[in-house]
């Protein structure tokens, strides 16, 4: 912190390095705006293709992807080096994308590492949701597992603890917080029945006749490639994923999409 003239005693907890609460928003948008500056990938500023040639690159840019890829569960050293490792992974991060392996990391590759760069942030609490939701694609899923909430990157999901996890820096915006489990949180939440779906919609799955919840994901809403998103846990062989609205209505199991009571996704994120 204090490399970024922020002090500890400035800062709550850690939960203000993802959203401001009242009392730390000043400190959060010092903290925030310096941090941006120091870490954030912007597609401006790397120079793509990054690939292995002679002699390898060295940059900066490059260190922060394979950080990326270290925090997905990927092995690697973040040295900056555009070496034969590192084209190693990026090969088998491409594979498991659903990319050409060719070991070249360009824009299409940069987009699965950082899907939330195509979320527009149009300075809403719904912007800021999607681009923290998508930042959690591919990490694993763990059945039960229980997040520490103020934790600004935890290692894995269930499908509920993502949901309870990403609304937990708005609580003091809630009635009460979003509980844990996707039958509490079905229930806590309201049918929405309207004629265009609001981003931060939660959307079920499980048996209708007896009601049986047994999953959660939330609806995004539309990004920079035109599809509606919806981010899931989905389970171990799968992890956090990235899907859309129309395969989640596809889904025989659907039970519909649920809002929260009182939500309201396009308030602006400087409260």
């Amino acid at each position: 912190m204090k490399l970024v003239n922020i002090y500890p005693e400035e800062i709550l907890d850690t939960v203000a390095l993802r959203i401001a609460n009242k009392e730390d928003k000043i400190a959060y948008k010092k903290l925030l705006n310096r941090l941006d500056q120091l870490t954030r990938i912007s597609m401006t500023s790397v120079n793509f293709p990054l690939k292995l040639q002679h002699p390898f690159i060295k940059s900066s840019d490059c260190k922060k992807y394979q950080m990326r890829l270290k925090e997905l569960g990927f092995n690697l050293v973040a040295d900056g080096v555009y070496g034969p490792a590192t084209e190693l992974v990026v090969k088998e991060f491409q594979k498991r994308a659903g990319l050409k392996p060719t070991g070249v990391l360009d824009d299409s590759t940069h987009f699965r590492l950082h899907p939330e760069d195509l979320v527009e942030d149009d300075g809403s609490i719904a912007s800021d949701i999607g681009m923290v939701a998508l930042q959690q694609v591919g990490k694993p899923y763990i059945y039960g597992y229980e997040v520490d909430l103020r934790d600004l990157s935890p290692a894995c999901f269930d499908c509920s603890e993502l949901i309870e996890w990403l609304f937990h820096p708005y609580r003091t915006l809630l009635k009460k917080p979003v509980p844990d489990g996707a039958a509490n949180q079905y229930d806590y939440t309201k049918a929405y029945v309207g004629p265009k779906l609001p981003r931060n919609a939660l959307g079920f799955l499980g048996k209708k006749k007896p009601l049986h919840v047994t999953h959660v994901g939330i609806f995004l809403g539309s990004i920079a490639d035109g599809s509606e998103v919806v981010v899931e846990a989905k389970g171990k062989n799968y992890g956090v994923i990235r899907t859309t609205r129309t395969e989640w209505e596809a889904k025989p199991s659907f039970l519909g999409w649920r809002t929260i009571p009182g939500w309201n996704p396009d308030k602006g994120n400087d409260w």
